[in-house]
């Protein structure tokens, strides 16, 4: 079960589940819920594009933002972000990659334009398989605090 993958099985029905039961709820529920879904995929997109980081992920923040609209599901996606910063700096200690993995974390930005201006994508890739961090956790954690936030109760 180990395989760092989010399935399409899991991402499609609850984003279609976010937007019918938003558009159940009424029209503003319903734009509401589309903005969220809508909202990650285009911030999310380029790093996608790039490959620094995997369109299940991307279909997961979405299905956060369907589910939550566009103010939980900005919130999990900047709580995603911290997450996986976390994440990142820990493993990449634990790896003695951490200076290597700083520099090459200034190449995002061109690495982003690049793959926009020509047919090249997924210049990203980390130098290992193993230098990849499960972002997918991060995502998840940075939901639920995303979401606790937003409903203290």
């Amino acid at each position: 079960m180990y395989e760092r993958r989010i399935y399409n099985a899991f991402t499609y029905p609850a984003i279609s589940a976010g937007l019918l039961l938003a558009l159940l709820a009424g029209g503003h529920a319903f734009l509401e819920s589309a903005g969220g879904a809508c909202l990650a995929a285009a911030l999310l997109y380029p790093l996608c594009r790039a490959g620094g980081m995997g369109l299940g992920d991307l279909k997961l923040l979405a299905a956060v933002g369907a589910l939550e609209g566009v103010e939980t599901g900005s919130a999990a996606l900047l709580a995603s972000a911290v997450v996986g910063g976390m994440i990142a700096i820990v493993l990449a200690v634990r790896r003695g990659v951490f200076l290597a993995t700083l520099a090459r974390s200034f190449r995002v930005p061109a690495a982003i334009a690049r793959s926009f201006a020509g047919r090249r994508i997924r210049t990203l890739n980390p130098a290992h398989p193993g230098d990849a961090i499960p972002y997918g956790v991060a995502v998840a954690v940075g939901s639920i605090v995303a979401w606790r936030w937003h409903w203290p109760w």
